[in-house]
């Protein structure tokens, strides 16, 4: 079953007035062996066609199976075991489909794209703000685009996307039993944004692919409009404390 792709309807937008790359295609055309008179394709040791992906994923790359997932697709998602227990919780924030939850709690992330060095330090301090704030299992790792990483952040020009908005976030998900699993996302922030010291932009963005949606609440770091003085609520922490418990 192909995931679906969920648009995150609202887009962060700036309250101060003011704020995977595609893969590359694989060769088509198998390459022929010139010289042999009988058109030789060649091959890696598996069989797989050099410029292909074999069925474990591995590329050949001129007789060499090697990791290449820019190049291959990552791998399919596993059910977790999980989905046969109904949820028990009582989420007090909106969230954007019915129980949403990664399929797991080590999430990996990759940064892609113009993003700036202080928006790699922020989206660090979010990422460390979630695990010191928050009682939960979630762990989080930087990993390369080749190691199938979970989240993808990309930084945009301001002019990439309207005027006022700053953040935009999508994610992937299977429907199964109760359950909305979520399986792979995109964060796009933009470029030179720097209104808050403290890293609002990225965590608003992050809790955003874990389904949550914008709340009314001005002050609540999920309200739909960007400010500084917004803080991550004690209902959200609890919520994510009753998905992902320790």
């Amino acid at each position: 079953m192909e995931p679906r792709i969920l648009l995150v309807l609202g887009i962060l937008t700036v309250l101060i007035v003011s704020g995977c790359s595609s893969p590359p295609n694989a060769d088509t055309n198998p390459t022929i062996n010139p010289g042999t008179g009988e058109g030789l394709v060649e091959t890696c040791n598996d069989g797989t066609l050099y410029g292909r992906c074999s069925e474990n994923q591995l590329y050949c790359d001129n007789g060499t199976l090697v990791k290449n997932a820019i190049r291959c697709e990552c791998p399919l998602y596993k059910r977790p075991d999980w989905v046969d227990s109904p949820p028990r919780w009582n989420l007090s924030t909106p969230t954007q489909e019915k129980n949403p939850k990664w399929y797991t709690n080590n999430l990996t992330y990759t940064f892609q794209g113009n993003c700036t060095k202080t928006h790699i330090e922020k989206t660090g301090e979010a990422f460390a703000y979630l695990l010191n704030n928050t009682n939960t299992s979630l762990t989080f790792k930087e990993v390369y685009s080749y190691e199938c990483p979970d989240i993808k952040i990309d930084c945009l020009n301001i002019t990439d996307l309207e005027e006022t908005t700053i953040g935009l976030s999508t994610f992937s998900y299977y429907n199964e039993s109760e359950y909305t699993i979520i399986v792979g996302s995109e964060i796009n922030l933009t470029i030179g944004d720097q209104l808050c010291p403290k890293p609002n932009l990225q965590l608003h963005e992050i809790l955003h692919v874990f389904g949550f949606d914008h709340t009314g609440d001005g002050s609540d770091i999920m309200y739909k409009r960007y400010g500084c003085m917004q803080t991550l609520k004690d209902g959200l922490k609890n919520d994510l404390a009753q998905i992902y418990p320790r």
